[in-house]
């Protein structure tokens, strides 16, 4: 949203939520902008119904699956700095599940296990995780090239 962006993050809140308010099933992005604006709770809201929104358009249009595997990522990473990880574990275990289902090509969801994994202090599924994810970043490593990391760090 260009108002937050130019640091009218208040006035962008006021918009988008005027925008949801006359249009509230349809647009995602609108819930999305509104989760990165708003504190806890409310960011947390707002994610949950971009989500539900992404769910039902995913359905008739394939490609906002990328979008959708996002959202559950943004969502869990939320869950995780706002809520007591006992509260959220099983949903964050969901979520990471289903963002990697929906975009199994995208390194995000890997990243989101990684933070998981660490927050239930199981470090080296996290840092394995978090290779994962990196390799999916990075190009390939050129055949018979190190990329100087051990398997077992």
């Amino acid at each position: 949203c260009a108002l937050a962006e130019n640091g009218y993050g208040e006035e962008a809140a006021q918009v988008l939520r005027r925008a949801v308010q006359l249009s509230p099933s349809a647009g995602f992005e609108k819930y999305m902008y509104l989760g990165q604006l708003l504190d806890s709770e409310q960011a947390i809201l707002s994610v949950r119904a971009g989500i539900k929104i992404l769910q039902h358009e995913v359905a008739t249009d394939p490609e906002l699956a990328p979008h959708l595997s996002s959202a559950m990522c943004s969502l869990l990473e939320l869950l995780l700095n706002n809520q007591e990880l006992k509260e959220v574990e099983a949903e964050c275990e969901t979520l990471v599940k289903e963002a990697m289902r929906a975009d199994p090509t995208s390194p995000e969801p890997m990243q989101a296990m990684a933070s998981l994994r660490n927050e239930q202090g199981r470090d080296k599924e996290a840092l394995k995780a978090l290779r994962a994810s990196i390799k999916m970043w990075l190009p390939a490593t050129p055949a018979g090239a190190s990329d100087g990391h051990g398997e077992d760090e």
